[in-house]
């Protein structure tokens, strides 16, 4: 068969017997690629992380960023939570107690991350989780760019490209973890997805294999702990869906769109499921965190991709990039980076025209319309990532449900670079594969256009240098004032940089101009040759990873060494700490620690913090803007009774300069002095009144059953008289308090740890009576917790015990059950014939 033919008979809707639509022999080597992918990306992981597989000391990414500040310590709380036996489902340490398990970012859940709990170096563990994270991306991608039909070499080429674009490997310098984690399933979602459309034409048993995997991967999404990510992938599978979906409609295959959107459906839904028991307490106490109900305009759409970022498709670097230059452009560096390398984005301008030219055609293969598709998922990030720079985003957050609980819309970028690296692949291919039928100026005018691309970079890169040399009335200099006015560079103060700044960063802008120039003009020789050479079409792929590695390789030395024990200028401070006594840390880099070091804080850093708690500690110490990002780090702290009532003795590092006249309260106080007001607005006010005294006085929501003699009508006070009460801690861990309470008359159990809707409240004692017939957890002065005790002896268990993780648990349980049924149903054909 010649190679018209069997192109031919590779493009046609119908798969091949390899499962895979496409070009040329690739249908016929799918054994041999699956050896050969795994290693090349092994070995090209194992490069790139070199002696930190091995080494214990430190892990990759910078130190002060995400993963040193926040994720790693909270890694560490529930790895040791495991290793104790306990389900983590309630963090005692951070914001006065916080749920773990109903929070996605401390992915309790997710598989890979149990490695911390194993008996291996912590530091360690982790390095292999972030290289298994990054191997992963790159293998998948380039999976999926086979199933698309590209060549071993294209696929290899679109996977590497993808695990280190900008996107991946500047959130890897950012220290987001979760976002690796979720990312890396992205492609594998995709995947699937092109496995459903091979088999819409025949029955259920050749859909369900990919739709029991895809849900897999959808949990695993979900379980990562990054929810944007998640949803924006959940966005891009619609996008992608929607172009095949239209086309059967059109044609009126209406079964085959009803298959599809049957298999989304599905895939959806179990992954759900699977993952049930941590996204349903997840969903319920999101109605509890400071972001519930959404959030406005501006800030939802912080951190949209500017417009004049598009350059970092091929120049990684232009406004600095914080090591050699400081980052001068807007918003952060590696929020905005749509880095893919020069070579890939010539491709993909190739792929581009070759899909908007096949439009065209009377006749048009199945590889047209999933590159069509692909051309929908890169525009669609693209115009979700440009955020508040369209007119359009205001609608969709109108009108999309759930776009409007995220910021940086930015992080629509991977979309497009995941896009982007796949339709290169595939361009790539189609040079390679189809050389001999081009006609000579077809190649031609691409090593024009890249020729043309190098001289425009040459000539950006001499007037940048010349207007450097002009001082602060250059052109550079003009540009980055117009940024800084905008007030969305950092540190977001709208006051232009320095000049020796600013010349510094024109140098650097200059050094990446050249760069790019030369990589384009490499470009246009290799293309200019390979018009008469077809061989020298390979070097594009070289090329392309030489530039995607080279690009993002200082993000990559970035090392930090974790906290393992507090510094010493805390342990005086810390030795004068009781242990029901809470600090308020002063440092940055150590607001999560204390949840690693088992010491009580009242801050700490997690963008899912309770509203309540973060009301309180948002007017005690910061602002709107501490609440909603949840960096609560000292800045201007209001000396007031209120860090008494939170249990807060003192700052760490130890100030001169008390934070209350009163000694912190016990963590458990019998009060019967009663007010009642009409919910949390009006509690939160009660507490910042100047005369409320929270030694002797407890602010209610809803009148207390029972509650101390008297009526307590709405906004009034009663006094009882005082009494020979007695209390006792019987036992308590992070989720579980038993005591004992004796009373001599009615009163309100304070209990001045967070609160929480799922705690809950019983008697203990069987066969005993207790003094009341019923028990209620109250939220007390706002953000604590309260129980109405009657007179009486009481035993009590109070346990942070939510409906949604029963329940979760159970769904969880069935859906994985389901799972491994259907996939024996799946698999079984294959067995009995075997």
């Amino acid at each position: 068969m010649d190679d018209s033919l069997r192109t031919k008979v590779c493009e046609e809707p119908t798969a091949t017997r390899c499962g895979r639509t496409g070009a040329g022999s690739r249908c016929r080597t799918p054994l041999r690629f699956a050896l050969i992918a795994p290693v090349y990306f092994l070995a090209v992981t194992a490069l790139r992380f070199g002696d930190l597989l091995t080494s214990a000391r430190s892990v990759i990414s910078s130190a002060g960023m995400d993963l040193d500040v926040m994720f790693y310590p909270l890694r560490r709380f529930v790895a040791q939570q495991l290793r104790d036996g306990h389900l983590p489902v309630w963090n005692p340490f951070s914001f006065g107690g916080v749920p773990a398990l109903g929070n996605l970012q401390y992915a309790v859940l997710y598989p890979p991350n149990w490695l911390l709990a194993a008996p291996l170096s912590p530091n360690r563990a982790m390095n292999l989780i972030i290289a298994m994270h990054v191997m992963m991306s790159g293998l998948v991608a380039a999976m999926w760019c086979r199933r698309r039909g590209a060549g071993s070499i294209a696929a290899l080429m679109g996977g590497t490209l993808f695990m280190f674009c900008g996107p991946m490997s500047m959130h890897i310098y950012a220290g987001h973890l979760p976002h690796l984690c979720c990312a890396a399933w992205m492609p594998l979602v995709l995947l699937c997805i092109d496995g459903v459309l091979d088999r819409l034409g025949g029955g259920w048993r050749g859909i369900l294999p990919w739709c029991l995997l895809g849900a897999v991967a959808v949990a695993m999404q979900i379980l990562a702990g990054h929810p944007q990510i998640a949803y924006i992938t959940a966005i891009g599978v619609l996008v992608y869906s929607a172009i095949p979906a239209g086309r059967y409609l059109a044609s009126r295959r209406r079964s085959e769109a009803a298959k599809l959107a049957a298999a989304l459906a599905a895939m959806y839904a179990l992954g759900a499921a699977i993952s049930a028991a941590q996204l349903l307490p997840a969903i319920d106490v999101a109605r509890e965190l400071t972001r519930a109900g959404g959030t406005d305009f501006d800030f939802a759409s912080s951190y949209s991709l500017p417009p004049e970022n598009l350059l970092s498709l091929f120049l990684p670097h232009l406004f600095g990039n914080d090591f050699d230059s400081p980052y001068l452009g807007r918003w952060l560096m590696w929020e905005t980076s749509l880095f893919v390398g020069a070579t890939a984005t010539i491709l993909t301008v190739i792929g581009l025209a070759r899909t908007l030219g096949s439009a065209r055609q009377p006749v048009r293969g199945e590889r047209f319309w999933r590159d069509l598709s692909l051309v929908a998922l890169l525009l669609a990030g693209l115009i979700l990532a440009l955020g508040k720079y369209t007119p359009l985003y205001r609608l969709l957050l109108a009108v999309v449900p759930g776009l409007d609980y995220f910021r940086v819309p930015a992080r629509f970028g991977l979309l497009t670079t995941l896009a982007t690296t796949t339709l290169a692949a595939s361009a790539f291919d189609q040079l390679l594969q189809h050389h001999a039928h081009l006609r000579p100026w077809r190649l031609g005018r691409w090593a024009c256009l890249a020729a043309a691309l190098a001289a425009t970079m040459l000539a950006a890169a001499l007037i940048t240098g010349h207007s450097a040399n002009t001082g602060s009335q250059g052109a550079w200099a003009g540009v980055i004032r117009r940024l800084a006015d905008t007030g969305e560079t950092w540190p977001f103060t709208r006051q232009p940089p320095d000049p020796q700044t600013i010349q510094r960063s024109a140098d650097f802008a200059v050094s990446q101009l050249r760069s790019a120039s030369l990589a384009l003009a490499q470009i246009a020789l290799v293309m200019a040759v390979a018009i008469r050479h077809r061989g020298w079409l390979l070097l594009l792929p070289a090329l392309a990873v030489a530039q995607v590695w080279s690009g993002t390789d200082r993000a990559w030395q970035e090392r930090f060494v974790p906290r393992d024990k507090p510094p010493p200028h805390w342990q005086a401070a810390l030795s004068r700490l009781a242990p029901d006594q809470r600090a308020l840390i002063g440092e940055y880099v150590w607001l999560n620690f204390p949840a690693q070091a088992g010491i009580l804080s009242a801050g700490g850093y997690d963008t899912s913090v309770p509203r309540r708690w973060g009301n309180l500690l948002g007017w005690l110490i910061g602002g709107e803007k501490d609440r909603l990002e949840g960096v609560f780090v000292t800045r201007h702290i209001r000396r007031s009774r209120l860090w008494a009532m939170l249990r807060v003795r003192q700052t760490l590092p130890h100030s001169q300069q008390p934070l209350s006249d009163a000694n912190p309260m016990p963590q458990f106080n019998l009060i019967r002095n009663v007010r009642v007001v009409g919910g949390p607005t009006e509690s939160l006010q009660a507490v910042l009144d100047p005369d409320f005294d929270p030694l002797t006085t407890v602010i209610l929501e809803q009148p207390p059953d029972p509650h101390p003699p008297g009526d307590v009508p709405a906004g009034e006070s009663i006094a009882a008289r005082a009494s020979p009460d007695r209390l006792h801690v019987v036992g308590q861990d992070p989720s579980r308090i038993e005591l004992t309470v004796e009373l001599s008359g009615a009163a309100i159990l304070l209990i001045t740890d967070a609160y929480s809707s799922g705690w809950r409240v019983r008697a203990t004692r069987e066969g005993v009576p207790p003094p009341q017939p019923a028990y209620h957890l109250l939220p007390a002065n706002h953000a604590l917790r309260a129980v109405p005790l009657s007179a009486g002896k009481h035993h009590l268990l109070i346990e942070y015990r939510p409906i949604s993780i029963a329940l979760g648990l159970t769904l969880s349980g069935g859906a994985i059950l389901l799972l491994g049924a259907a996939a024996l149903i799946a698999a079984a054909p294959r067995l009995i014939r075997r």
